[in-house]
């Protein structure tokens, strides 16, 4: 296993805050890794780091500045794993909805996301289901999340 992924592991299993991101056309994954629960919030947005801005004004936002927290990188390989974690409280009518999405939305982006791991990690998925509290809403997109992973060869 390579090290940015162990580092992800260990740092959800001990809920440390983390991010893990790769750049359009980029050869290398960028991961920071924070050292405890700690968080820093920006309203300037002068800070170094990787800055979390929510879609709601009202929000502040996060920063995990480079001064705090690991930065690792590595060349990104084939043969890894996607872990996709689908936000059930974007559907449209979650009361935390600050997307619009359908039901049909999460079948597109989970069959978007199979798709691409075909191409990168030889079709190797862990889903992660998060969110949903309009239980409709969360029943309907559930089973069309699953309904894209059955159909996925």
């Amino acid at each position: 296993m390579s090290l940015i992924f162990e580092k992800i592991t260990a740092s959800y299993h001990q809920s440390l805050p983390f991010v893990c991101f790769k750049k359009p056309k980029a050869s290398k994954l960028k991961a920071y890794f924070g050292e405890n629960t700690v968080l820093s919030y920006s309203t300037s947005f002068k800070e170094e780091g990787f800055i979390f801005a929510p879609f709601h004004n009202e929000k502040t936002s996060i920063v995990f500045l480079k001064s705090t927290f690991q930065i690792v990188e590595e060349p990104f390989l084939k043969n890894r794993v996607i872990f996709p974690e689908q936000k059930f409280d974007a559907h449209k009518n979650d009361p935390l909805a600050q997307f619009q999405l359908d039901s049909k939305d999460f079948y597109e982006i989970t069959k978007r996301t199979l798709e691409l791991s075909k191409l990168y990690c030889d079709g190797k998925v862990v889903s992660i289901l998060e969110g949903g509290y309009d239980l409709s809403a969360l029943k309907e997109s559930t089973a069309m999340h699953v309904k894209a992973l059955l159909e996925f060869n």
